[in-house]
């Protein structure tokens, strides 16, 4: 808006300086009119002084007049073009500027189309940005209806994940009972073997206690007789190097049911030393 003002300004003084210039050009007509006026006047005062000879003597006074008012004339002419110099020169300083502000609203003008260029563009920018910020504010709209309803369903199938996990334990036994075998220590693995299990058969967790060889008092004298077995069966048996992993994988769906609400108790049974603390 400013360089619109200052534009209709530059205007609207080239406007006035180009009426004063065509009013100076008219004075300047006017008075080389009454210059040629007067010559003409001299030239027929010529004339008649010529034909008039006897009558110089009487208009001596009035020749003399008329000289003066020609000098006066020829001295108004002298001004007058000097006048008219001034004005040329004037006149082509005005041009001059004319020029340079000519110059100065072209250099305005391409700095005012470059803006509206740039303003269309950033325009069409922020239609472009509306439209997309429109898409997003939909597409999010979209997103939240959808974590709502997976937020419900995540509710529904949590329910239902508590109530089959709770179920799963249920047919596995309210009760269980485990059997962890502790790793002989150093100063007893070279004592005889007092256990023995097979764990590759997840139905049938069993674990056997060997006893030691006695030998007989009754019958054959000295007769050995071989270690009696006893068989004792459990819902899992872990074998000495199975790792706390394993353990807690057994029971860590006790330990869900027990995040999810239901009670649960788990207590070690064993003779001191026998690894119920680790």
């Amino acid at each position: 808006k400013m360089k619109d003002d200052m534009l209709n300004n530059n205007k609207t003084e080239i406007n006035i300086l180009k009426q004063q210039n065509s009013m100076l050009n008219e004075q300047c007509q006017r008075q080389q009119q009454e210059i040629q006026g007067l010559s003409n006047n001299v030239s027929k005062l010529k004339f008649e002084c010529n034909a008039n000879q006897n009558e110089i003597k009487e208009l001596k006074s009035e020749t003399m007049t008329l000289s003066l008012k020609n000098s006066s004339l020829t001295n108004q002419n002298e001004s007058q073009f000097r006048k008219i110099q001034e004005l040329n020169e004037m006149n082509n300083k005005l041009n001059d500027e004319i020029s340079f502000n000519q110059q100065r609203m072209q250099s305005m003008q391409r700095d005012y189309n470059s803006i509206c260029q740039q303003k269309e563009i950033l325009e069409n920018e922020c239609k472009s940005q509306s439209n997309t910020i429109h898409q997003q504010s939909q597409k999010i709209k979209e997103m939240e209806e959808k974590c709502e309803w997976y937020e419900k369903k995540a509710r529904t199938d949590e329910e239902v994940r508590k109530r089959l996990h709770n179920t799963i334990q249920e047919l596995k036994g309210n009760i269980r009972v485990f059997c962890r075998v502790r790793p002989l220590l150093d100063d007893s693995k070279h004592n005889p073997k007092v256990y023995e299990f097979d764990n590759e058969d997840i139905e049938n967790q069993q674990i056997t206690l060997l006893t030691e060889p006695t030998i007989s008092t009754t019958g054959i004298s000295g007769k050995l007789n071989e270690g009696k077995k006893y068989n004792f069966d459990f819902d899992r048996v872990f074998l000495p190097f199975a790792s706390q992993e394993i353990v807690f994988d057994e029971i860590s769906q006790l330990v869900q049911s027990a995040l999810d609400g239901y009670k649960v108790c788990i207590f070690a049974y064993g003779q001191t030393g026998s690894g119920k603390t680790f």
